[in-house]
């Protein structure tokens, strides 16, 4: 930009020293707030709203299906974020810069797989978002990553939010959404650990059987969808592991004669030799 005394070039604002450490301190003590406490996080918004200005960013207030609060970074100027992320690029991310993208980043992927409405296409926050996303997506996989230190995987976050992205533009997110919310690419409480969860009366029968359906469904939903081929085979080869897992464990529990009533093990069962065949014909 050019100065009115002398129409020089005016010297590119420095964002590399900005340390957004103590404010992601604070916000780290705001994880859950109930309504009568947003005065909390009103006041750290405040306290750094100079720096968060100064990158593109804005903290806003998320509520989830508890109706508690939580803080979400949100692209406030895709400019100046961008323009943010081009001088991180010439050296790579600081441990602490890598902190912050990486919270920046799992909000971003967070409010695409929660909030994204495909019927809604008039959303206008999501349209600006999204709007911007392509251009971000384009700068964050070529950030030089050496320096980021080994507490937060900078590559990993921007990886998942590159595979979100994806299924956005092929068409399959609303699946990818359910996906996520069923927990099927959860390496915990994952398909794998639904056969435990139903032996320690974490889940009944039939909620066991209805998130096998369930995830059926998705799979059925996808192959409708020749863009997702690829999501749809890495989907069917989980969750072929999941249910041979579960024929597995099934096969131990007979032959160590686990006290497992005779009505749960045969509806077991049915389900596995059901989903599992199924599985093969989605193939």
């Amino acid at each position: 930009m050019k100065t009115p005394e002398t129409g020089s070039q005016e010297p590119e604002e420095n964002l590399i020293d900005i340390n957004f450490d103590e404010l992601l301190d604070n916000l780290d003590e705001t994880v859950s707030l109930k309504e009568e406490d947003i005065y909390k996080l009103e006041n750290i918004r405040s306290q750094h709203e100079e720096e968060l200005k100064s990158v593109g960013i804005d903290v806003k207030l998320i509520r989830d299906e508890h109706r508690l609060v939580a803080p979400e970074f949100d692209i406030d100027d895709s400019d100046k974020f961008l323009n943010y992320l081009g001088q991180i690029s010439e050296v790579g991310p600081s441990q602490s810069q890598a902190r912050f993208l990486h919270e920046v980043i799992i909000s971003l992927e967070y409010q695409l797989s929660q909030h994204y409405d495909t019927k809604n296409p008039n959303d206008k926050y999501m349209i600006n978002l999204l709007g911007n996303l392509d251009r971000i997506m384009d700068v964050l996989p070529k950030l030089h990553l050496e320096n980021q230190g080994k507490e937060y995987d900078l590559s990993y976050t921007i990886q998942r939010l590159q595979v979100l992205n994806e299924a956005r533009k092929l068409k399959y997110i609303d699946s990818y959404q359910e996906v996520i919310k069923l927990g099927l690419l959860k390496r915990y409480n994952s398909p794998s650990e639904w056969y435990s969860a139903l032996l320690h009366g974490k889940i009944s029968v039939k909620e066991y059987q209805a998130n096998w359906n369930h995830a059926l469904s998705i799979v059925e939903k996808l192959k409708e969808n020749p863009e997702a081929d690829e999501f749809r085979r890495k989907l069917i080869h989980l969750l072929t592991d999941s249910i041979n897992y579960a024929i597995q464990e099934l096969i131990k529990d007979e032959s160590s004669d686990k006290n497992v009533d005779d009505g749960i093990r045969v509806a077991l069962e049915q389900k596995i030799k059901e989903v599992s065949n199924r599985l093969q014909e989605l193939k």
